[in-house]
Protein backbone atom coordinates (compact mmCIF):
# COMPACT_ATOMS: atom_id res chain seq x y z
CA UNK A 1 0.00 0.00 0.00
CA UNK A 2 1.17 3.24 -0.30
CA UNK A 3 0.98 6.07 2.40
CA UNK A 4 2.26 9.59 1.74
CA UNK A 5 3.04 11.85 5.11
CA UNK A 6 1.79 15.72 4.15
CA UNK A 7 3.49 18.45 6.38
CA UNK A 8 0.79 21.64 6.63
CA UNK A 9 0.92 25.13 8.67
CA UNK A 10 3.97 27.10 10.49
CA UNK A 11 4.55 30.90 10.68
CA UNK A 12 4.99 30.63 6.94
CA UNK A 13 2.72 27.79 5.74
CA UNK A 14 4.76 25.80 2.99
CA UNK A 15 2.99 22.31 1.99
CA UNK A 16 5.57 19.39 1.79
CA UNK A 17 5.04 15.66 0.81
CA UNK A 18 6.53 12.49 0.43
CA UNK A 19 5.17 9.08 0.02
CA UNK A 20 6.58 5.72 0.13
CA UNK A 21 5.61 1.91 -0.67
CA UNK A 22 4.91 -0.19 2.91
CA UNK A 23 3.49 -3.52 3.69
CA UNK A 24 1.06 -2.92 5.71
CA UNK A 25 -2.30 -4.58 6.19
CA UNK A 26 -5.76 -2.54 5.94
CA UNK A 27 -6.26 -3.57 9.56
CA UNK A 28 -2.46 -2.81 10.63
CA UNK A 29 -3.18 0.73 8.68
CA UNK A 30 -6.25 1.06 10.17
CA UNK A 31 -4.84 0.64 14.51
CA UNK A 32 -2.11 2.48 14.21
CA UNK A 33 -4.20 5.54 12.29
CA UNK A 34 -6.46 5.38 15.72
CA UNK A 35 -3.33 5.08 17.85
CA UNK A 36 -1.54 8.20 16.34
CA UNK A 37 -4.15 10.42 15.24
CA UNK A 38 -4.07 13.76 17.04
CA UNK A 39 -7.97 14.81 19.07
CA UNK A 40 -9.49 17.78 18.23
CA UNK A 41 -9.14 20.75 20.51
CA UNK A 42 -5.81 19.02 21.74
CA UNK A 43 -2.83 20.79 22.71
CA UNK A 44 -1.06 19.91 19.58
CA UNK A 45 -3.59 22.32 17.58
CA UNK A 46 -2.16 25.60 18.10
CA UNK A 47 -2.64 28.90 15.81
CA UNK A 48 0.37 28.46 13.40
CA UNK A 49 1.80 25.11 14.09
CA UNK A 50 3.05 22.53 11.66
CA UNK A 51 0.91 19.83 11.79
CA UNK A 52 1.53 16.43 10.35
CA UNK A 53 -1.22 14.33 7.94
CA UNK A 54 -1.10 10.38 7.34
CA UNK A 55 -3.16 9.74 4.29
CA UNK A 56 -3.73 6.80 2.07
CA UNK A 57 -5.88 6.65 -0.68
CA UNK A 58 -8.93 9.44 0.02
CA UNK A 59 -8.29 8.75 4.00
CA UNK A 60 -6.19 11.17 5.75
CA UNK A 61 -5.53 12.29 9.39
CA UNK A 62 -3.43 14.50 11.70
CA UNK A 63 -1.46 12.59 13.45
CA UNK A 64 0.16 13.12 16.96
CA UNK A 65 4.20 12.46 16.10
CA UNK A 66 4.61 11.74 19.50
CA UNK A 67 2.55 8.86 19.79
CA UNK A 68 3.83 6.46 16.84
CA UNK A 69 5.28 3.25 18.09
CA UNK A 70 8.95 2.04 18.14
CA UNK A 71 8.19 -0.43 15.37
CA UNK A 72 6.87 2.33 12.64
CA UNK A 73 9.49 4.96 13.67
CA UNK A 74 11.97 4.27 10.73
CA UNK A 75 9.30 4.32 8.11
CA UNK A 76 7.72 8.08 9.69
CA UNK A 77 11.33 9.63 9.79
CA UNK A 78 12.20 8.42 6.06
CA UNK A 79 9.16 10.10 5.11
CA UNK A 80 9.73 13.17 7.43
CA UNK A 81 13.33 13.18 5.64
CA UNK A 82 11.84 13.39 2.40
CA UNK A 83 9.39 15.73 2.32
CA UNK A 84 9.21 17.94 -0.61
CA UNK A 85 7.34 21.57 -1.26
CA UNK A 86 4.12 21.20 -3.46
CA UNK A 87 3.16 23.56 -5.46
Amino acid sequence: MKIKLIRKGGFIPIKKESETEVDWTEEEFNKLAQAIQLQENSPGQKRDATTYHLAKEDKQIIIDWDKIPAKYNKVFETLKSKLDIVK
